[in-house]
């Protein structure tokens, strides 16, 4: 989840799902370190599903 998508969310009052988050950033993380480089190494989120 992005910040945008968080603010956006909190301001329609919508709960926000820390634990999908979590889940979502620990995916992320997983593909960065396989890869090399530091921002080329970051994936897109359609990368995550």
């Amino acid at each position: 989840m992005y910040a945008l998508a968080a603010v956006a969310a909190s301001s329609r009052g919508e709960p926000l799902d820390v634990e999908a988050a979590v889940r979502a950033a620990n995916r992320a993380a997983a593909r960065t370190v396989e890869r090399k480089g530091a921002q080329d190494s970051i994936p897109w989120r359609d990368e995550l599903v």
